[in-house]
């Protein structure tokens, strides 16, 4: 500001992730720039950081966890990884890899999981090759298809919320339109329409307890995004 010979009066507000160093209540930049300003200066908290924290509220670590695993495995060794391209073009498979996990990249956790489902038979067949058998059961299954149809739906939002000139209201109409789509599918899923979750579907008919059970975590996702409607310019 200062090089430029910009007021700081004329800064009204600045948005942040929710670090220490950017919103700590003595030290951080939020903080420091209120001192600065004078006026209603507002810290805005990042509404694609604070997106992306909502959806994971979707708690199916039970469907996650052990795919990170499997494809750290596979992918962390290189021979693991040699062997199983390789057993791939052998089957000849539409996929010739499967892409790493990181727990950093946002878009990347919807990427594995996709191709993880696609390839869950060619990987089980692997594992036990290797001496590590893996059992999905059915119920495992219909849970990771409900998980990689939410997760496209959520990058695909991700993605939205990262187009180029969006001002805030935009972003905000995003966040909108996909919490009243969450009601439509909340509704949806329980009542055996799965149209807009096609892993899902692939698999016919679902027990009612697990419809419910999806029913519940969409309602949760709903809550978590109304709170980040509602926090966000706190």
């Amino acid at each position: 500001m200062a090089e430029y010979g910009l007021d700081w009066n004329i800064l009204s507000s600045t948005t942040t992730d929710g670090a220490p160093a950017m919103v700590g209540q003595h030290s951080g930049v939020a903080t420091k720039l209120k001192q600065k300003t004078s006026g209603n200066f507002v810290g805005s908290h990042c509404i694609i950081h604070q997106e992306s924290l909502a959806s994971k509220h979707l708690k199916m670590h039970h469907v996650m966890q052990p795919i990170i695993k499997i494809v750290n495995f596979i992918r962390s060794r290189g021979l693991n990884h040699r062997q199983f391209r390789q057993f791939l073009q052998d089957l000849d498979e539409k996929f010739s890899d499967v892409p790493y996990f990181t727990e950093v990249r946002w878009l990347s956790r919807g990427v594995v999981l996709e191709r993880f489902f696609a390839l869950r038979d060619p990987i089980q067949a692997f594992m036990l090759e290797k001496g590590n058998p893996i059992d999905y059961d059915n119920d495992w299954r219909v849970d990771c298809a409900f998980l990689v149809d939410m997760n496209k739906h959520l990058t695909d939002l991700n993605v939205n919320l990262q187009g180029k000139n969006l001002i805030v209201t935009q972003m905000y109409s995003c966040i909108q339109a996909f919490e009243t789509k969450l009601r439509l599918w909340e509704n949806q899923v329980k009542n055996q329409t799965s149209d807009h979750f096609p892993h899902l579907k692939s698999f016919g008919t679902v027990d009612q307890k697990k419809l419910d059970q999806y029913s519940q975590l969409l309602q949760n996702l709903i809550t978590e995004l109304t709170i980040v409607l509602k926090t966000s310019t706190k």
